[in-house]
C-alpha cells in the first residue's frame, strides 16, 4: 500500500488513541475549535494545523504541529510536538516511538 499523508495521519491517530491519548482541539489556521467532525478531514483541508491531545486524568494537553506537503509519502508531517510543564504521562515517549515506527 502507497504511503500518503492522510494514511500516516490516520497511524499516528491510532498510535496515540491505543496509549490512551484524544484529540481534544485542533487550530487549523482560522483559530482553535473543538473536535466534532473528521480529524483527519480537517488537518488535510490546511497546508499546517495543530492539533491538541489530552490523556483522561492528566491536566494539561500537549501539542502536534502537522505540515503537509513536505513529502508525498507523508513521512514528514510531524514537525514539532511538545507538552507543557513536564511529561507526566509520557507523551514525549509516545510520540518517539511513533517517529522510531515511521522511519
Amino acid at each position: 500500500m502507497m504511503r500518503t499523508e492522510r494514511t500516516e495521519l490516520r497511524r499516528l491517530l491510532e498510535h496515540l488513541y491505543a496509549r490512551g491519548f484524544r484529540v481534544s482541539g485542533i487550530d487549523d489556521g482560522p483559530g482553535r475549535r473543538g473536535v466534532w467532525g473528521g480529524v483527519v478531514e480537517a488537518v488535510t483541508a490546511v497546508d499546517s494545523s495543530t492539533l491538541f491531545i489530552q490523556r483522561p486524568g492528566i491536566q494539561g494537553e500537549g501539542s502536534i504541529d502537522l505540515v503537509l506537503g513536505n513529502a508525498n509519502d507523508g513521512s514528514e508531517i510531524v514537525s514539532d510536538y511538545g507538552w507543557p510543564n513536564g511529561d507526566p504521562d509520557k507523551f514525549s515517549d509516545a510520540m518517539r516511538d511513533f517517529d522510531a515506527v515511521q522511519r
